[in-house]
């Protein structure tokens, strides 16, 4: 423990280590009480988590000139070039690729492990301020009596 030479410098300090405890003991409960209801949205209530997979996918679409687009408007047929031909049946294989990568994605359990992830680092950070904190302020006390 460092001496102080003043009251007013040991009132500062123990108002400092009290206010980073109570910061430390703040990053554990409130993380802790988020991972609760993690829990509870994942095995209790499941349906909850169910609006995270309602979203439409809107797939792109390839580059096609507007004249082109036009003529199959009035019902013509359209003449492709060999580029666009490429440029379409690539667009297809790039596509089927996404389409198979994105439907085995789970974005609720995702945005779940990216919450628990949080929560857990805020957690451990909150735990060593509390207790390195927390030893200094014992120490001081059993110094003192």
């Amino acid at each position: 423990m460092a001496k102080t030479n003043s009251p007013a410098k040991d009132i500062i300090r123990k108002i400092y280590f009290y206010a980073v405890l109570l910061a430390g003991l703040m990053m554990m409960v409130i993380p802790g009480i988020d991972m609760v209801k993690l829990a509870l949205e994942t095995w209790v209530f499941p349906e909850i988590a169910q609006e995270n997979y309602s979203y439409d996918r809107m797939p792109t679409k390839p580059y096609i000139s507007e004249t082109k687009l036009n003529i199959v408007a009035d019902g013509g047929d359209i003449k492709l070039t060999e580029e666009e031909k490429m440029m379409l049946e690539d667009w297809k294989i790039q596509y089927t690729a996404w389409e198979e990568k994105e439907s085995k994605k789970d974005y609720a359990k995702i945005e779940r492990q990216r919450s628990l992830v949080r929560d857990i680092s805020t957690m451990l950070g909150g735990i060593i301020l509390f207790f390195s904190h927390g030893y200094v302020l014992r120490k001081e006390k059993t110094v003192k009596a």
